[in-house]
């Protein structure tokens, strides 16, 4: 057997971007600062997505509209300041299905995969299944456990909320 190499380095104008073989994460150079970045994308590769900023408020929800669209007993999310996202390829296949007026949920119009949910038309939050590698948060909690699946028993420690936890919509202060 080869041992696989941990880290790949490649060169393009104006960055370097150190590819972990593990965790997807990417280091980029930007006016001599450090940025890492999150990638993802959907089942067919055709659509992916780049987050450069930090992930926050990581929950299960278990809502009827989630377990419908993922086809699960709950979906995954997480948080993101709006402006740390963009669509590295495949964007044109992206389309949103919106369930409450300036809402909705983003997927692959090839594949199905659900990507992202939308807030007036900004991408605001990530399904966690589609971040390649660790995303560097795990889930704080289950909401809307009032509508869970009735054959679905939850087995964690994580707090549980009838409905949306309290203090989850707002970005996270710049201090860390």
């Amino acid at each position: 057997m080869t041992k696989k190499k941990r880290y790949q380095r490649y060169s393009a104008p104006n960055r370097d971007v150190i590819l972990h073989s593990c965790t997807r994460t990417i280091a980029r150079e930007h006016k001599g600062e450090i940025k890492m970045a999150i990638e993802g994308g959907c089942l067919c590769g055709r659509v992916r997505y780049e987050i450069t900023g930090r992930l926050f408020d990581a929950d299960h929800c278990h809502c009827s509209m989630c377990r419908r669209q993922h086809g699960a007993a709950f979906a995954t999310y997480a948080e993101f300041n709006p402006d740390d996202f963009k669509w590295i390829s495949g964007e044109d296949l992206v389309k949103v299905y919106e369930t409450l007026p300036d809402a909705g949920w983003c997927f692959c119009s090839e594949c199905g995969s659900s990507l992202a949910g939308t807030v007036k038309g900004k991408i605001t939050t990530i399904t966690l299944g589609t971040v390649e590698g660790d995303p560097g948060i795990k889930p704080e909690s289950h909401s809307f456990v009032g509508s869970k699946a009735q054959w679905h028993e939850i087995n964690d420690d994580l707090p549980q909320f009838d409905e949306r936890p309290p203090d989850t919509w707002g970005q996270p202060s710049k201090a860390l």
